[in-house]
Order: C-alpha cells, then sequence, then structure tokens
C-alpha cells in the first residue's frame, strides 16, 4: 500500500501474529539437536535425491574452521541458511510473499555472528524476511514473517518427513527410517540403497563426507 510521495508503509504485526511466533519458537529443540536434524534432513534428501539441485535439504560440515552450515531451499523462493558456531546458532532465511526484515531488526542479531552471518554474502541478509537465534542454553529469540513452515521439520515428528517425501520425491519412506536418521544412526551404503537402489557408492561417500553424517 502506498503512502505519501509514494513510499511503501510496511505492515507491522500484529499481537496475535508475534504471539504465534513465540509459540512456534518453543517448539523448535536445542542447538545440539537442531545441528542432529539438520545433518539428518541433508542426508535424507541427499539419499532420495544424488542430484543437488533438487534437493530441500543441505549441510556443509566444513564451512570454516569452527562453524557448519544447514540450509534449505524450495525451488520457489522461499530459504534459510543456519549458521551453527561455538556460541550458539543464527538462522536467516526468505519466505515467498514475505517483506524483508528492516535493517533495525536485523540489528538485533548478537555481535557474535557479525561477521559469519550479517557479513556473508550467502545469507541474503538484504532480502531475508526473519532472523532467529539461539545462544547457548538460551531461549530461541528473534522473528520475522514465514519461517513457521520452512522451519516445520524441526518443529514436528518424523510423519512430516514422510509425507513431504511422498509428496515431493513420490517415493514412500517409512516412519521407522526417518527415525534411524533423525537419531544419527550410523548409515551403511546398504543402508542408503534401500531407499534408492540408484545410489552409487561415490555419491554416498561423497555426501556422508560433505555432511558428516556417521556411517559404517
Amino acid at each position: 500500500m502506498g503512502g505519501a510521495g509514494g513510499r511503501t508503509t510496511r505492515r507491522k504485526p500484529d499481537a496475535r501474529g508475534l504471539q504465534m511466533n513465540n509459540d512456534f519458537l518453543k517448539l523448535l529443540p536445542n542447538t545440539d539437536d537442531f545441528v542432529a536434524r539438520a545433518r539428518a534432513l541433508a542426508m535424507l534428501d541427499a539419499v532420495l535425491s544424488p542430484e543437488w539441485e533438487y534437493r530441500y535439504s543441505s549441510f556443509d560440515a566444513h564451512w570454516f574452521e569452527g562453524q557448519v552450515v544447514a540450509s534449505m531451499r524450495d525451488g520457489e523462493g522461499s530459504r534459510w541458511h543456519a549458521m551453527i558456531q561455538a556460541e550458539g546458532i543464527a538462522v536467516v532465511g526468505y519466505a515467498k510473499h514475505s517483506s524483508p526484515m528492516p535493517p533495525d531488526e536485523m540489528k538485533k542479531l548478537p555481535n557474535v555472528f557479525t561477521n559469519s552471518v550479517l557479513e556473508e554474502a550467502a545469507f541474503e541478509i538484504d532480502v531475508c524476511s526473519f532472523c532467529l537465534w539461539r545462544l547457548g542454553s538460551d531461549p530461541w529469540q528473534g522473528g520475522g514473517e514465514g519461517f513457521e513452515s520452512l522451519l516445520k521439520f524441526f518443529a514436528e515428528g518424523p510423519e512430516a518427513y514422510v509425507a513431504f517425501a511422498k509428496d515431493y520425491f513420490e517415493v514412500d519412506v517409512s516412519r521407522r527410517d526417518v527415525e534411524a536418521y533423525y537419531g544419527l544412526k550410523e548409515l551403511s551404503f546398504t543402508d542408503a540403497q534401500r531407499l534408492n537402489d540408484e545410489l552409487t557408492v561415490e555419491q554416498f561417500e561423497e555426501d556422508v563426507a560433505e555432511i558428516g553424517y556417521p556411517n559404517r
């Protein structure tokens, strides 16, 4: 909606929206469990889709010394990146049709993430619509628009991924299989090939190394 002089007025979240954001943040796991879930999601996607460009979730266990990065993109414009480092975790992203966060809101991100997130081009800070963080054992903080649907795998059980795999990859994955990955159970090539018989040893070993997933 245009304002005086053609300027665009930014829609402010109402109290109900803020409460919904806060309620969702309470569903997110602690940092260690978030990292484990992100690693598991990346490995599941890697097994079901050896072609990287068709995956939703990725995990770079070798981003930089002391840092790993998890990410998601849905192929339709929505995406997020999570910077994981000793002090905690920061998640920034963009949900399609959402408004970019005001610069003043981004300044609330703790200083420990200035170099790793705010000054990292891959995180696309200028267009992000949400920014969340957790330091140590503190609660999740932050806000914005659209992160609930993009982070649902972290707030819901294995059934969410089972449904996703059926819809997106058009494969039937059992709850038990998803639970095994979520639990970071050591994975062999034979285990992985049971979900995708077109997977090659080379692809499996490359992804296991990049993701840092336990294997045997």
